[in-house]
């Protein structure tokens, strides 16, 4: 009885940590994600301030 006791415990455990392993495998995905849409993102933008800023030194070199 005490052993049957002890085996629905640790698998009870055994589950517990399998779900935690997997919800922080779940969670550095997610970050990996959010890391490269941030990479893009800023990319993104310095592209276009670059543009702007050679748009307005080729419009002033013009006049």
């Amino acid at each position: 009885m005490i052993s049957l006791a002890n085996n629905q415990l640790e698998k009870t455990i055994q589950t517990g940590f399998q779900e935690e392993r997997e919800n922080v495998r779940n969670h550095s995905e997610e970050k990996k994600k959010g890391k490269a849409i941030t990479i893009v993102l800023s990319l993104v933008m310095s592209i276009v301030i670059l543009g702007s800023l050679v748009y307005s030194l080729l419009e002033a070199l013009q006049k």
